[in-house]
């Protein structure tokens, strides 16, 4: 069949002129469409309408000049099927360039063009179909064809005319951390809606915070047409990280805390905790002494002492300060959170952060950062009810989440218990180098668990004990912290009025826990002297 290949060579060099409107460009195309059909041909090939075939590699051979040209999806754009409407603004073209110019405006403008709009639109003007041929498919009116048609045509010769500025955020995208409160869903929301390095998902959802946006709006804003908004927002709408008004309209569904108001009182929170530390000194020391006293505080090494230790304190600093804070503020219970579609009661919060951000210019900032208690559970292995790895990630002792899944707890308890199934997945023991290094597991002779084993008897005392030890602190700081978090409170845009209460006051504790302990420890009461990492974790284990 290569021999028929010949007689195609005048006709597939019109129709590659035709696309171009360029001899030389429209000569390399059928170049290269020839090659590549020579090629298929030779290695047996055979299509059924020959002609048909080089037509359509032509059409991909075109689409990806165009998308080299443009580094950007392009919408075929051809002068036979321009009407009226569209030939006014090339009237006065007088260039070759600046015609390529103005069609690929053209081309730009009818990917913001709304679904409802761009569906008709590009059955009409790319595939040739009729209005009723349209009408008939989408089981619609003529007459709404023929409005959408208009106000498509509307749309895309005002964008070309006003070639419309994008945001900042589409050439420099900002970035947006999920965190929550509460429990995960079953695919890991809100975490699994918003990738770490998913750009154009983590602005949608910042130039939808402010105000609702429309797809179209979110588009223009970011410069990436409608087409490759609408089903991020779906997924995010569905995901319940975003909402629809009853207008259409769609907004991010969560608060948003930027840069500056993380520096809001961050300060104010550091001298409260030097003026106050020495008021609380004997409190700290009597809740460690009566920890010190437990049995499953005596029964574990010196190494895992310590990240029971760092763990309770951080309990005991804690339920006293959101003591305090439930004085200002309202504070609900997970009974009060909401049930997801997906499983997982949870309530997201976003930090915001620009362009380029650089985590080392606020190093002294995440020194006191904290996450809130990180929890997972496997249920039903070998001769257990639960077990429940716990623990806080500080700066003294992160937690390798992506090696503290399931598959790791159960090779944990394995460690623990002496049982080996022979099952433990190969990515599992990959992870050993990184569980070690994070101090959750030591190797001697041979690997080994390096976190405090309680029941779940004594982890529920160990959080009575805490919440107990907390009360003094709660009689002597009370009014005076409280004063210091009623000053500073994030503001919502007026739309967010799902957003609780606690939420809005957030920041302006964050650093509080964290700032006293560290004060503890220079004073020798916790971790003195302490040079490898200490996560504040445990393993509970419930037997069956």
């Amino acid at each position: 069949m290569e021999h028929e290949l010949a007689k195609y060579t005048d006709p597939l060099y019109y129709a590659a002129l035709r696309l171009t409107g360029n001899a030389d460009t429209a000569a390399d195309l059928a170049q290269e469409t020839f090659l590549a059909a020579w090629q298929s041909l030779s290695r047996g090939y055979r299509p059924d309408n020959l002609w048909a075939w080089l037509n359509r590699i032509l059409s991909n051979k075109h689409c990806d000049l165009l998308r080299e040209k443009y580094r950007r999806p392009t919408i075929r754009w051809d002068d036979w099927v321009m009407d009226e409407a569209f030939r006014e603004p090339f009237e006065e073209a007088g260039t070759e360039d600046e015609t390529d110019g103005q069609l690929e405006a053209i081309r730009r403008e009818i990917g913001y063009l709304a679904r409802t709009h761009r569906e008709v639109f590009i059955r009409f003007y790319l595939h040739g179909e009729t209005i009723e041929t349209i009408a008939a498919a989408m089981g619609i009116p003529a007459g709404t064809v023929k409005s959408r048609l208009n106000k498509g045509r509307q749309q895309v010769r005002k964008g070309v005319e006003t070639m419309e500025t994008y945001a900042k955020q589409s050439y420099e995208p900002e970035i947006l951390r999920i965190s929550c409160s509460g429990g995960a869903g079953l695919d890991g929301e809100p975490f699994s809606l918003v990738g770490y390095d998913d750009a154009l998902t983590q602005n949608i959802l910042i130039v939808a915070y402010e105000k609702p946006l429309t797809e179209v709006e979110i588009a223009k804003v970011l410069g990436t047409p409608a087409a490759f908004i609408e089903p991020i927002v779906k997924r995010l709408v569905d995901g319940e990280l975003m909402a629809r008004t009853d207008g259409g309209k769609v907004y991010s569904d969560f608060i948003q805390f930027t840069r500056e108001d993380h520096y809001a009182n961050f300060r104010e929170q550091l001298r409260y905790a030097d003026e106050h530390y020495a008021d609380i000194r004997d409190d700290l020391r009597a809740a460690l002494d009566t920890l010190r006293g437990t049995d499953y505080y005596q029964r574990q090494d010196e190494s895992c002492r310590r990240k029971l230790e760092l763990h309770y304190a951080i309990s005991v600093m804690l339920c006293a300060v959101l003591d305090i804070a439930g004085t200002v503020h309202k504070v609900i219970s997970y009974d009060e959170y909401p049930y997801r579609k997906n499983g997982g009661r949870w309530l997201a919060m976003g930090n915001h952060y620009p362009a380029g951000y650089d985590w080392s210019m606020d190093e002294e900032y995440w020194r006191y950062g904290m996450d809130g208690e990180f929890g997972e559970d496997v249920l039903d292995l070998y001769d257990t009810k639960r077990i429940w790895f716990r623990g806080f990630s500080t700066k003294l002792g992160q937690i390798p989440y992506d090696h503290t899944r399931k598959e790791h707890i159960k090779w944990m308890y394995e460690l623990h218990s002496g049982i080996h199934s022979g099952t433990i997945e190969a990515g599992v023991l990959e992870s050993a180098d990184v569980l070690i290094e994070h101090g959750l597991l030591k190797k001697d002779s041979a690997v080994s668990l390096n976190i405090p084993v309680l029941t779940e008897e004594e982890y529920y005392s160990e959080k009575a004990l805490a919440n107990q030890m907390g009360r003094p602190i709660v009689d002597r700081l009370g009014g005076s912290m409280a004063d210091m978090i009623r000053r500073t409170r994030v503001k919502l845009p007026p739309h967010l009025t799902g957003v609780p209460e606690w939420q809005q006051y957030f920041l302006s504790r964050e650093s509080l826990t964290m700032a006293f302990l560290f004060h503890a420890i220079e004073d020798g009461l916790l971790l003195a002297e302490e040079k490898e990492p200490v996560p504040a974790v445990l393993l509970v284990i419930t037997k069956k």
